[in-house]
């Protein structure tokens, strides 16, 4: 329930690295759905279009806008499709 006073649930997203750029970017789960259905293209927190890479694709590094966003309340990254290993223990530690 969502009221006065009752905190409203911040969005959750997903780290996908970018076939591109091989950086990991977070991506909220209706922009994941919203991808799937625009065949793999996918919209960042940080407003960049993603194209996800394989999933043995690591990422090289993590978009700095995208943490930025998920400090101004987004919800923690749950693991999923395209999150490398290293990206996977820096989210963590948050």
């Amino acid at each position: 329930m969502v009221g006065v006073g009752a905190p409203a649930e911040a969005p959750r997203v997903i780290a996908i690295t970018d076939a591109r750029t091989y950086r990991a970017h977070l991506v909220s789960d209706a922009a994941a759905a919203a991808g799937r259905a625009d065949v793999g293209r996918y919209v960042a927190v940080c407003g960049m279009v993603v194209l996800a890479a394989s999933l043995t694709t690591p990422d090289t590094s993590f978009c700095r806008a995208c943490l930025s966003a998920q400090a101004r309340g987004h919800a923690p990254v749950r693991s999923g499709s395209g999150s490398g290993t290293r990206w996977g223990q820096m989210a963590r530690t948050w």
